[in-house]
């Protein structure tokens, strides 16, 4: 039973917690696209940036959809708070 109410309470978070927006981070390597994938997702930003690398080794792909992601992807406002 102790599980069961663990996923209660995991589900109640969820339900109630406010929409997450897609940022760039303003603390990223480059554009901030990464980064900013990372904290969207809440992960680490190595899978993310490994994903790119691989996406540009690729056939060059991952530039592509990096710099669409970079142009469309609105920086961090500074007055955002992080989790």
């Amino acid at each position: 039973m102790p599980e069961n109410n663990n996923l209660k309470t995991q589900i109640m978070e969820v339900i109630n917690d406010k929409p997450r927006k897609l940022y760039r981070s303003r603390n990223g390597k480059i554009g901030g696209v990464c980064s900013g994938l990372a904290d969207y997702f809440n992960t680490d930003v190595v899978p993310v940036r490994l994903l790119a690398a691989l996406g540009l080794l690729c056939g060059g792909l991952g530039f592509w959809v990096y710099l669409v992601c970079w142009i469309v992807i609105p920086l961090e406002p500074y007055d955002k708070e992080r989790r």
